[in-house]
């Protein structure tokens, strides 16, 4: 909180003597208020619209994140949920299903859509078991 005779946008250290005459002790936080000042020895909340939400308002920080969270979660259910209904299972995982003409289909797709072509021979031969 900005001290009466500072400008509006200083930023200063302050050392502890100013500290105690200007600001009150907050027995619950154990450090200086942040959102009251000493003036005539009586506290005063800050002034300002700076203060705003960071000390009437601070409420509002919390819900705004909590409701952001709520956004994350229902929002990663969604687009989950999307992804697994309109976006295919990559050629890597059909193969290690065991499910290869599906590979197959998916690997000449991508193919095409790159302007490149690959025979189904290659693919036989690329796709065909180890044996270990």
């Amino acid at each position: 909180c900005r001290l009466p005779e500072e400008l509006e946008n200083a930023t200063y250290q302050l050392n502890t003597s100013v500290l105690e005459k200007n600001y009150p002790w907050d027995y619950l936080h154990h450090t200086y208020a942040s959102c009251d000042v000493l003036v005539n020895n009586q506290s005063v909340p800050c002034g300002g619209p700076y203060y705003e939400l960071t000390c009437k308002k601070a409420y509002l920080i919390a819900t705004s994140n909590a409701l952001f969270m709520v956004g994350v979660m229902i929002g990663s259910i969604v687009f989950g949920e999307m992804s697994d209904r309109f976006i295919p299972e990559s050629a890597r995982w059909l193969i290690s299903k065991n499910r290869i003409d599906e590979a197959k289909r998916l690997i000449h797709y991508a193919a095409k859509y790159n302007k490149v072509t690959i025979s189904d021979e290659t693919l036989d031969v690329l796709l065909k078991p180890t044996e270990e």
